[in-house]
């Protein structure tokens, strides 16, 4: 039995045995709703917010690897660029999804899921779901504690590493 010593070995040990089936209702459908608002929020802003499309140009530029897609656009390319720049039309239009204190995991979160999960194949759609929930639980934590009296959005820098999807 391994003994846990560490705040972060806690966390880690909570993200790597998240499964789907482990979710309550509740956690499963907030990510599924989340996941739908981020991809439409995403598609709206790709054919109507002329501010992506420096971001975007940059992620084209970003190497010729066709990993992920790019969405709106139909195009593939490298897997950190596109959630780079998904994540970026995710938030532009300011109609992401957010906690009740103003918080925006869906946008920092769910692109770079989507680009992880793309690259990697074969994941399930509970696997998805299970990895944006487990995502939103971490963000929430991290953010419940800690002080947000920076003057910049704290929710680009919470960020969950989705490579265990």
């Amino acid at each position: 039995m391994c003994v846990i010593t560490d705040i972060s070995e806690e966390l880690a040990a909570h993200i790597a045995d998240t499964r789907y089936e482990s979710l309550s209702r509740a956690a499963a459908e907030a990510a599924k709703k989340s996941l739908l608002d981020t991809v439409g929020v995403i598609l709206a802003a790709s054919g109507m917010e002329p501010a992506v499309r420096p971001v975007v140009e940059l992620a084209r530029e970003s190497g010729s690897k066709a990993e992920s897609l790019l969405l709106g656009f139909g195009e593939r390319i490298p897997v950190a660029a596109a959630a780079l720049a998904n994540g970026a039309m995710a938030h532009c239009l300011d109609f992401d999804d957010r906690t009740t204190w103003g918080a925006h995991s869906g946008s920092s979160l769910i692109p770079a899921v989507l680009a992880v999960a793309e690259q990697k194949g074969g994941i399930s759609g509970k696997s998805l779901i299970a990895a944006i929930a487990v995502g939103q639980d971490v963000f929430v934590r991290l953010r419940c504690n800690v002080l947000n009296d920076h003057q910049w959005n704290l929710s680009t820098v919470i960020w969950h590493d989705a490579s265990d999807l």
